[in-house]
């Protein structure tokens, strides 16, 4: 099976989950996750490329991509909810997904592990299954996720209109920032969902980030695009310049592309 056919298992697994009441507040979460999903497959085929991989190489990073949120689809079926701490981490459901439903049972058993790991990995504030096949790979998912998140809320926060909870993690719209995110920010410290207590606080959380990156083509995707100017001038806060200095920072430092 080639790239083609694992597209098409996607979207008819995850069309089954679109409410058949017509429910279009429900189903225009489950679409936004499917849309996401075939970004985050692009995006993983560009980082790919861009470090010349070969084609074997980049069919798996394509297969991550494609399969890594898998078990958001599931997660909101069941709970409504796309937020883990209320529900269950989506990497960890999501390869139970992909176990039980045996997705990628023509291809060999390291292929599979190598995804298993990268849909597991993709979501953690920093990586756990490490090991050296997968490593690479998870690496690749975790960029390329981030470059569509970004890609999102930046069109989100440009464009006022209606509030969409899903994207602001249901938190209080406030000026106040809490001080273990600012914290955390200055050490240059992925920042914790449990700390969150503020909208300010969850775009911090999603700006730091950029201490995550892994590759030269993501940050210069995130730094053509300018999704964090958008991101920083949708806070309203007196560290509006002490962030973009960081931003800054952290976007000019090299990168080593593998792990």
């Amino acid at each position: 099976m080639r790239i083609l056919d694992y597209i098409k298992i996607f979207q008819k697994y995850t069309n089954s989950f679109l409410f058949v009441d017509n429910c279009e507040s429900l189903n225009e979460n489950i679409r936004l996750k499917q849309k996401h999903s075939l970004r985050v497959f692009k995006n993983a085929s560009d980082i790919a490329k861009s470090i010349n991989a070969d084609d074997k190489f980049l069919f798996i990073a394509q297969l991550c991509g494609l399969f890594h949120d898998i078990g958001r689809f599931e997660q909101f079926s069941k709970y409504k909810t796309f937020k883990d701490d209320e529900s269950i981490y989506h990497g960890a459901l999501g390869v139970e997904v992909m176990q039980k439903e045996r997705f990628l049972k023509n291809e060999t058993q390291e292929t599979q592990n190598i995804v298993f790991d990268a849909i597991y990995n993709h979501g953690l504030i920093d990586i756990e299954r490490k090991n050296k096949a997968s490593l690479l790979f998870s690496k690749i998912t975790r960029d390329a996720d981030k470059i569509d998140i970004f890609k999102i809320v930046a069109k989100y926060y440009r464009e006022p209109g209606p509030r969409n909870i899903a994207l602001e993690y249901g938190l209080e719209n406030s000026d106040y920032i809490s001080d273990i995110v600012l914290d955390n920010f200055y050490q240059e410290k992925m920042i914790d969902k449990k700390d969150l207590k503020t909208l300010n606080d969850f775009k911090l959380m999603q700006i730091a980030w950029i201490f995550d990156l892994n590759f030269e083509y993501t940050k210069n995707i995130i730094s053509e695009k300018s999704y964090l100017n958008a991101v920083v001038c949708s806070m309203n806060i007196p560290e509006t310049k002490w962030i973009y200095d960081k931003i800054n920072q952290s976007l000019a430092k090299g990168l080593a592309a593998s792990g």
